[in-house]
């Protein structure tokens, strides 16, 4: 059993138009259609949804779309819909009146959360010190209002929530580890830009940028730790993830 997978769809925009990772909510509209009625229907009485996404786009305008499925059910879904509708065709987008291109190098990666887990505490040399680039804005909320600055503990909080919500595997139900993890992991260092994401109509405060990471305390917590941020690449950090918000990449 494969899961969570993560797929990247290349995107060729018509000439004029501006991809950008303002369009999250656009790729999320696409990204429904796809779905039945009854998925839909199931989604939107879910908690944390058992997918995310996001669009970027680097310095030479190349838009590449990530899709990621949480779930074994969600997975073989989506695996479905990028097989059948999005290899080697056109997507139109309602929202910008406009088709866009599929590129042919679609790349998917499929990772258990046991194997997640086991690259995370069986690696032999381990650093404490990592990097988390924003490839898309990333906002929490606390107490009701918007946090334009990261805190390590809604990181933390955030990624332990979506891991306790969808690994069957190996389950975290322990809130004084997570605790501990609070604790013993810290900012090191950051280049961030507070900036506004913009979801239909409204516009979240947020922040984009890197981040760098340092953890303390026993090896076991420390690779938890890492575990958690490895799979933060497929979950994204904070909120609004399948809204094209809290997309990540890690880097040493």
């Amino acid at each position: 059993m494969k899961l969570p997978v993560m797929i990247d769809v290349p995107l060729i925009f018509p000439e004029g138009a501006t991809p950008s990772y303002n369009m999250g909510s656009v790729m999320h509209g696409l990204l429904m259609e796809k779905f039945n009625d009854s998925e839909k229907e199931n989604l939107h009485f879910q908690g944390l949804k058992p997918f995310t996404q996001y669009l970027t786009v680097d310095k030479d305008s190349n838009a590449i779309w990530r899709v990621c499925g949480l779930t074994e059910k969600m997975e073989e879904r989506l695996k479905e819909i990028i097989a059948a509708d999005f290899k080697e065709r056109e997507c139109y987008l309602k929202q910008k009146g406009y088709a866009v291109k599929v590129g042919k190098d679609i790349k998917i990666v499929e990772k258990s959360y046991t194997q997640i887990a086991e690259e995370s505490f069986v690696k032999s040399s381990f650093k404490r010190n990592f990097q988390i680039r924003m490839r898309t804005p990333m906002g929490f909320k606390k107490d009701g209002e918007y946090v334009i600055f990261p805190s390590i503990e809604l990181i933390i909080k955030s990624l332990y929530s979506k891991w306790q919500a969808f690994s069957k595997e190996l389950c975290l139900d322990d809130e004084k580890v997570c605790t501990e993890l609070c604790e013993n992991t810290y900012i090191a260092g950051y280049n961030l830009k507070s900036t506004r994401f913009n979801l239909e109509g409204i516009s979240v405060k947020s922040f984009i940028g890197t981040m760098k990471i340092g953890q303390t305390g026993p090896d076991a917590l420390v690779r938890l730790g890492r575990m958690l941020f490895e799979y933060s690449m497929f979950s994204g950090i904070g909120m609004k993830a399948t809204l094209g918000m809290g997309g990540v990449e890690i880097e040493e």
